[in-house]
């Protein structure tokens, strides 16, 4: 996993939105939220970036994000 900072919004329903994420040095928007889970890291957000590559977000207690690229097929997506 890779530590990455997230400029996001909170939505009226208190849903904490990514809006771009920027992982050493380049800005990535985010076009689209998937499924969503909590678990003892944090929450888990999928989400669709450019040229139809799935992220996974994590947003942690302490409030850091971290970038786990999703494997598809034995290949990961975002690296």
């Amino acid at each position: 996993m890779t530590l990455v900072e997230v400029t996001s919004h909170t939505n009226l329903t208190g849903k904490v939105l990514p809006i771009f994420f920027i992982c050493e040095g380049r800005k990535t928007p985010i076009l689209g939220i998937g499924r969503r889970w909590d678990n003892e890291d944090g929450e888990h957000i999928l989400a669709m970036v450019p040229n139809d590559r799935v992220i996974e977000l994590i947003h942690a207690p302490d409030h850091s994000w971290w970038l786990k690229p999703v494997p598809i097929q034995g290949k990961r997506w975002f690296a």
